[in-house]
């Protein structure tokens, strides 16, 4: 139990960091992309305003706001910024080119790039090209004659995308290293929790102890009490409840003991044969309720297990099915095997008790294996149980790495075991 709150621990503040870290990451990305967007937008605009050419800013003249997020224009911007003009006739024949601040595009490859200017729906838009990304816009003139601006963005881009690089990075290693501490100070994060859950199972298993002895004597007393001066309800009452009592305390040290299950080694265990001795150890059971059981059991399934869980385990679900089976009802107990790994050649065992259960529509089954809960709030049903049952056969279940579940339908409540 510590150690499975222990993966919690991890595995809960490590998803935290990891969906914390995923968001900033994606924040930072969003928001510099969209600013590097806007401003080879601004560069753009800024060129097409000047009729395709960069002027150059005088000494003390510079444009505080040429380009948008405090893009400034100094002297050398026209000499960083690489851009070529392309003229086209109203028949959009090219007219002239303008290569003044590009090195490397030629002019026979500029009817491909207005080739892909023209084609698009929007006057401006990105065009790619041996790894380089050339941003582009056209633009109407009065007399018929336009031009289109083509920028190559790719430093730019490349430079949002380094950001992006270099976040992930920098959150792949944070959230290792996180990881790593959290693991070395899990076990001391959860101690006091831990250290409260072992002494309450001490507390139980040392009380357990404790009240076996006053009632094993009560018990004793009772039966001398009938032998002096006969049977009476009185007696036959002490006897059946102590006896419950009984039943109770031992189910609630198993029940500890079942939490610390380190020492508990699986194995292969025949559940065939252990689900076949607790269906014929019920017959007589299920007669004096009235309940007819039926199993349908497949020989030679073997599964990893625990002999005496296992037995346990189809015990509780069947004695639990019998106790709340409707009279002249039906308890069928199944066990076939199922496919559980790749391309099904590894098998495993499904195991199905059913009961019929009239009253079974209205119930949260997703509490059925809390301990201590029952349907009836008041515990004065004459359904004699505890409660913690169904939690004891979860236990096991866990303990065998499988998997427990109930559902009800058309009047029959079912509980399936897969492992």
């Amino acid at each position: 139990m510590v150690s499975k709150m222990k993966r919690k621990f991890i595995l809960i503040a490590s998803g935290a960091l990891l969906l914390v870290i995923t968001l900033l990451i994606s924040m930072v990305s969003i928001v510099n992309y969209g600013r590097t967007l806007l401003q080879v937008d601004g560069i753009l605009d800024y060129i097409v305003e000047n009729g395709g050419e960069l002027s150059i800013p005088k000494k003390g003249e510079e444009d505080k706001n040429l380009f948008d997020f405090g893009y400034n224009a100094r002297p050398e911007t026209p000499y960083e910024i690489r851009y070529f003009c392309v003229f086209l006739n109203a028949d959009d024949s090219v007219a002239g080119y303008n290569f003044d601040h590009i090195a490397a595009v030629s002019q026979n490859e500029v009817e491909k790039y207005v080739k892909f200017a023209l084609n698009k729906k929007d006057k401006s838009g990105y065009y790619l090209t041996d790894g380089n990304v050339y941003a582009f816009r056209s633009v109407e003139i009065v007399n018929e004659i336009k031009y289109i601006v083509f920028f190559d963005c790719t430093n730019y881009l490349n430079s949002a995308k380094a950001v992006t690089d270099i976040s992930i990075i920098i959150g792949i290693i944070s959230f290792f290293i996180f990881f790593a501490i959290v693991s070395v100070s899990a076990k001391h994060a959860i101690r006091p929790i831990a250290d409260n859950m072992e002494k309450q199972k001490q507390f139980i298993t040392n009380a357990g102890h404790e009240l076996k002895t006053p009632l094993a004597i009560i018990s004793a007393n009772t039966e001398v009490m009938e032998m002096i001066g006969g049977k009476n309800e009185w007696t036959e009452s002490t006897i059946s409840q102590t006896k419950r009592l009984s039943g109770l305390i031992n189910d609630l040290i198993t029940l500890a003991r079942m939490e610390e299950r380190g020492d508990i080694v699986l194995h292969n265990v025949d559940f065939s044969k252990e689900a076949l001795d607790v269906a014929e150890s019920f017959k007589t059971v299920a007669s004096q309720s009235e309940v007819t059981l039926m199993h349908n059991i497949k020989e030679n399934i073997f599964v990893k297990g625990d002999e005496k869980l296992l037995h346990e385990l189809v015990s509780i679900l069947t004695d639990n099915a019998v106790k709340y089976c409707d009279k002249g009802g039906t308890v069928d107990i199944r066990l076939t095997t199922r496919s559980t790994g790749i391309r099904n050649k590894e098998k495993g065992a499904r195991l199905t008790v059913s009961n019929d259960y009239a009253e079974g529509e209205k119930i949260d089954y997703k509490r059925f294996f809390e301990r201590f809960y029952r349907e009836d709030k008041s515990h004065n049903s004459n359904k004699q149980g505890y409660g913690i049952g169904l939690s004891m056969a979860n236990e096991i279940v866990q303990t065998c790495k499988g998997k427990i579940s109930v559902d009800w339908k058309d009047g029959v409540i079912t509980f399936t075991v897969l492992l």
